[in-house]
């Protein structure tokens, strides 16, 4: 598409994969027991619920296929969770705390979730509060997205 030879693309690419992969960890990693703590306690103060740690959501990255041979198509946000090793770690007990999730995510005993149709005020209560809090992840994949 832009005039290189597809191995010298392959190179590029991954050259600039293992870079970026050897600099993911100063950016994301899994917060360690005291981050956890802070983490806690912010979450319960603004949602009043305990125990979370973070919050979970996916996106889309628009990437122009080439013509020929072109990509599949995307995955959904579970699968992509439950091949990860987010999932392997928090499944092991690896970090002491809870996600939330949008209901496009599996309930887990790691993992909230919205319920699917409410029937009582708390469940709606829960929902709202879910929302709230969870859009935190909502605005951070805007803000990233318009950079």
């Amino acid at each position: 598409m832009v005039g290189v030879h597809k191995s010298t693309a392959c190179r590029v690419i991954r050259r600039v994969s293992l870079a970026l992969s050897r600099r993911l960890p100063r950016y994301a990693h899994l917060p360690t027991e005291a981050e956890s703590a802070v983490m806690k306690q912010q979450f319960r103060q603004a949602s009043g619920i305990p125990g979370i740690v973070g919050c979970i959501d996916g996106t889309h990255v628009h990437i122009q296929a080439p013509s020929e041979h072109e990509w599949p198509g995307s995955t959904h946000d579970a699968r992509i969770l439950r091949e990860s090793q987010l999932s392997n770690t928090f499944e092991a007990g690896g970090v002491s705390g809870i996600l939330l999730g949008d209901s496009g995510y599996p309930l887990k005993r790691w993992l909230m979730t919205p319920v699917v149709a409410p029937r009582t005020q708390q469940e709606r209560r829960y929902n709202t509060i879910h929302a709230a809090t969870r859009s935190t992840v909502e605005r951070c994949i805007g803000v990233l997205k318009r950079r």
